[in-house]
């Protein structure tokens, strides 16, 4: 996994954006995982 990959990030009311983020290191009794797949699904509601 890179240490910074593409994330999709949401400031505000405006479309999400996407960028770079650093990923944290896990703290104590944490665990560090992957995904390698993720939706969102149509009719969820709008936040």
């Amino acid at each position: 996994m890179p240490e910074t990959p593409w994330a999709a990030v949401e400031r505000g009311p405006r479309p999400l954006r996407v960028e770079e983020r650093p990923i944290p290191r896990p703290g104590a009794r944490e665990a560090r995982t992957e995904a390698r797949h993720c939706g969102v699904c149509g009719t969820d509601p709008p936040s």
